[in-house]
């Protein structure tokens, strides 16, 4: 996998509950984020059991949902995928979900990672997708939990 490369990739402590949001929009990459995120949360010792899953309708909705799966959950992933469009709505829509996302983290002193695609076109997100391309951004979402995780 190409950028990102943990120095942790097993979990010290397996009984810590995830929560994976969703956003449906785009859901042909979502789909496909969540299950490289849940896959490889549990193949570096996270039970299934432990790993809650949430849609909303878009990613605009995802900060909201990590706030409120963080009072059952140690920690969250938010994903989502945005396509630019001919207007500045994917610009206001990127930013308010990026923004949303570190403040639920911080708030609640719980991590929270983001694994919202930005691209130009489906061919961008795709990519990201596939480990073998530009990199799988579900795995490394999961595997920046994990480091996260770790560090308490």
């Amino acid at each position: 996998m190409k950028g990102f490369k943990p120095d942790i990739q097993v979990l010290n402590n397996t009984t810590v509950k995830v929560s994976i949001i969703v956003a449906r929009w785009n859901s042909f990459i979502t789909e496909k984020l969540l299950n490289s995120a849940k896959s490889t949360l549990i193949e570096n010792g996270l039970s299934a059991n432990h790993i809650q899953i949430m849609y909303v309708p878009g990613c605009f909705e995802l900060p909201y949902a990590a706030k409120y799966s963080l009072a059952q959950a140690d920690a969250a992933i938010v994903i989502g995928c945005l396509i630019q469009g001919d207007t500045p709505h994917f610009e206001y829509i990127a930013q308010a979900c990026a923004h949303g996302t570190m403040q639920v983290s911080l708030e609640t002193l719980k991590p929270c990672v983001f694994a919202v695609l930005t691209v130009l076109n489906e061919t961008q997100a795709l990519e990201r997708t596939d480990e073998n391309r530009v990199g799988d951004k579900g795995k490394e979402a999961a595997l920046s939990l994990i480091q996260l995780l770790n560090l308490k």
